[in-house]
């Protein structure tokens, strides 16, 4: 058996050994441990990213789609009125020629009696 002083440096040296050990392989495994957290921490972010541009494509889609059926019903909206206005002066348009009709009815009714009252005259 080894005594004295060899076995104490034995012992002494097979601690500093231990320690040295158990540091490194602690270290590795931090570092190990750090390394995956960064690549799920890196993933996660690049999932997040994807996800971000997905739903800003989806909302700049949803924004074009509300755009179109906006100028849509603009568009829907403005025929309408302008048919209205067409018919509105169809209507004008009649009733000022009904009016004219009416007019020059009257003013030949109304020379035919001039002539009826020239020739009673005389």
């Amino acid at each position: 058996m080894v005594e004295g002083p060899i076995l104490y440096i034995t012992l002494a040296s097979m601690f500093v050994i231990g320690i040295i050990s158990g540091g490194a392989a602690v270290f590795f495994a931090r570092r190990m441990l750090i390394n995956r957290q960064i690549r799920i921490a890196e993933r996660k972010a690049a999932r997040m990213v994807a996800e971000s541009r997905l739903e800003s494509k989806n909302a700049l889609s949803e924004a074009k789609q509300e755009a179109e059926r906006i100028k849509s019903a603009a568009e829907a909206d403005y025929r309408e009125r302008r048919s209205q206005l067409q018919n509105q002066e169809n209507r004008l348009a009649q009733k000022t020629e009904s009016l004219e009709r009416k007019l020059e009815s009257l003013e030949h009714r109304e020379r035919n009696l001039d002539n009826q009252e020239k020739r009673i005259e005389s």
